[in-house]
């Protein structure tokens, strides 16, 4: 199951990488994107590092004309999108939730979720902050249970045949 969020733009362009990284950070987020990518060309798979953790997400930049289920009331109103794609991973989740956050910041954008409807800009900030309180609750949850997990046991070695020592089995073959 995927997840895709949009942060709904005015601009025709993207900041530099680093410009969304410092924004992230001076919101308070350990996030970096650790590639020195044109966010407005890039397609894929977005590496960042996220308090201390490699992780990523998909990352497009796009017209939102080309949307589909864009209501109505956003179609006409923002023609660009940052468009972030997730799996079930709750740390990519995070991820991309701070990426569209420092992006809403630095444009004062509205934010998409299609199950949610349209964050206006005045209230966009605060809907991804909560969200984002939510997805690090998600983070810790994961991290505690893959703490507890404790490894598999050691395989043991089968048993080597042992060369016979004596007795009738040695008689017949020739060995004492």
């Amino acid at each position: 199951m995927s997840v895709e969020q949009y942060a709904l733009l005015n601009e025709e362009r993207l900041p530099k990488a680093s410009e969304v990284s410092n924004r992230a950070q001076e919101l308070g987020y350990d996030f970096q994107i650790t590639e020195p990518v044109d966010l407005c060309i890039h397609k894929g798979y977005l590496p960042v590092k996220l308090d201390g953790a490699d992780s990523g997400f998909e990352a497009y930049f796009v017209q939102t004309s080309g949307v589909e289920g864009l209501p109505s009331e956003a179609s006409g109103t923002w023609p660009f999108a940052a468009v972030t794609i997730t799996g079930g991973n709750s740390l990519e989740g995070m991820a991309a939730t701070i990426y569209l956050r420092a992006l809403v910041d630095i444009f004062g954008a509205a934010y998409w979720y299609p199950d949610d409807g349209v964050q206006q800009p005045g209230k966009a900030s605060a809907y991804l902050t909560d969200a984002i309180s939510s997805l690090k609750v998600l983070v810790e949850r994961d991290a505690a249970r893959a703490s507890r997990r404790q490894p598999p046991p050691p395989n043991p070695e089968p048993p080597r045949p042992q060369p016979p020592k004596g007795g009738f089995f040695s008689r017949l073959i020739g060995r004492k």
